[in-house]
């Protein structure tokens, strides 16, 4: 199953695409 970074990576990932529109995560 997948670790504490997976979920850690989608929370950071909400985090910039609700604040700034023209930022990527990958």
């Amino acid at each position: 199953r997948p670790g504490p970074n997976f979920f850690c990576n989608l929370i950071t990932s909400a985090l910039y695409h609700s604040q700034e529109d023209n930022v990527v995560v990958v």
